[in-house]
């Protein structure tokens, strides 16, 4: 069975527009994003899927650069589930691991351990496999470090269901409408069930701004524990 990993991204963010853009250590914050992605080894390939937009080209240049192929989505761009059953199909995917493109610190051990997780206990195929989400069921793991595991004819499903918009938008909605969820719970260096590390203010751009200045130059691959020590220095 073919896993594919799947991360969506757009330029036309409304509380942060153009943030998969800008500048991280000399680099669109997409592509670190998708370089982090790689250093995971659950899964076969990566595709970036992204909707037909005009200033959509630095997405673009930062899959090509990282080897990367990528969907240009012409349909509805509010519309993820048709999103990801394209992209899905494209790549011939029997599993799919959803990774959104805002998630700035995402973490390869973590990406690991629920792809792992979901092949170690399997499960129907209409059931969400997920440490993404801020404390799935008080699992403790905080927003934006994980990532959702689908089989994919979950997609394929939901894309002939009449959805109502905010279903479309949003793929991981049905499963937790429908108690389709499934998790772990998150390691001890992990656990903080109350923050989330995805980039969606002006505010969390500068504390990403912040950690990325002072851990990359000297560890692209750093990791949760290393944020973790830095901050601990910091603070004491």
């Amino acid at each position: 069975m073919r896993t594919v990993c799947i991360v969506q991204a757009r330029m036309g963010n409304s509380r942060l527009p153009g943030k998969n853009g800008r500048m991280l250590c000399g680099k669109p914050q997409i592509w670190h994003v998708l370089s982090r992605i790689q250093r995971a080894t659950s899964f076969s390939e990566i595709m970036l899927a992204i909707p037909h937009e005009s200033n959509g080209g630095i997405q673009i240049e930062a899959a090509q650069e990282l080897g990367i192929p990528f969907l240009d989505y012409h349909g509805n761009p509010n519309d993820l589930i048709h999103r990801y059953k394209v992209a899905a199909d494209i790549m011939d995917a029997g599993v799919v691991v959803r990774i959104p493109g805002d998630n700035t610190f995402v973490d390869p051990d973590e990406i690991d351990r629920i792809v792992n997780y979901y092949f170690d206990n399997p499960c129907a195929w209409d059931v969400l496999t997920s440490n993404l989400d801020r404390n799935i069921h008080n699992n403790g793991y905080p927003a934006g470090l994980g990532a959702e595991v689908y089989d994919a004819r979950y997609f394929s499903m939901l894309d002939k269901l009449k959805l109502p918009a905010r279903l479309r938008e949003h793929p991981h909605k049905w499963a937790f409408e429908s108690s389709k969820v499934r998790t772990i719970s998150a390691p001890p260096h992990v656990y903080n069930p109350a923050f989330s590390w995805s980039v969606d203010t002006e505010a969390d751009w500068t504390f990403t701004e912040e950690l990325y200045n002072a851990l990359y130059p000297d560890n692209p691959d750093f990791r949760i524990r290393d944020i973790n020590k830095y901050l601990g220095e910091k603070h004491g």
